[in-house]
């Protein structure tokens, strides 16, 4: 895959651009076979809710969040920057026999989580925003993603600084571990910063 020098060269024609929602549906789609599934930054819980009301199976589906808001600023744009400690919320509370919360810094937690499981990960929804935090998770869940397993990152691209959020991490990681992927959908414009979902070969 040549290098990428911009948003408009991430995706060819025939990757839909959907909603937000929609890219998540589409994703889901695309998973095949039994693991575990998990999202990582969690905030409120209306991306987790969203899948565990479109999850057909009866997987596992881990939840990690720190609740105490972002670790360090995000810059989205010039003049728009999410300062440390903001985007603090309230962990939700689902009476959903399949969910786990992982509370606490990722640093922290995923990594000793995450070598307990015996079963691929089959499902990973990225909400980090931050690419320190996204690198942090893909490392940790490296050893358990196998061909097939399905990505959403929440913010990937359709910001000025893109490079350097959740993208710099991803790409990163996928050269250093020789990672091939599809992508399945992008998010249409109309947030501050756009998802996208891919699977691995």
């Amino acid at each position: 895959m040549k290098e990428l020098k911009g948003p408009k060269a991430l995706f060819a024609d025939d990757v839909p651009a959907l909603d937000r929602f929609g890219v998540i549906v589409a994703a889901m789609k695309r998973v095949v076979g039994r693991g575990i599934w998990a999202e990582f930054g969690v905030g409120s819980g209306k991306s987790a809710s969203w899948i565990l009301n479109s999850m057909m199976s009866g997987e596992e589906f881990w939840l990690f969040d720190s609740w105490e808001g972002l670790p360090e600023d995000w810059q989205i744009r010039e003049g728009l920057t999410v300062k440390k400690g903001e985007l603090k919320k309230a962990q939700p509370n689902f009476r959903d026999p399949r969910v786990r919360y992982v509370k606490g810094w990722f640093d922290d937690t995923v990594e000793q989580t995450v070598a307990h499981w015996r079963q691929g990960i089959s499902f990973v929804h990225v909400d980090c925003d931050l690419a320190s935090s996204t690198k942090t998770v893909l490392e940790a869940i490296q050893p358990l993603i196998f061909p097939g397993t399905v990505f959403v990152f929440d913010e990937l691209h359709g910001f000025d600084e893109w490079l350097r959020g959740e993208w710099q991490a991803f790409t990163r990681w996928r050269k250093t571990n020789k990672i091939v992927f599809d992508w399945i959908a992008r998010e249409e414009p109309g947030r501050d910063a756009l998802s996208a979902a891919l699977v691995i070969r």
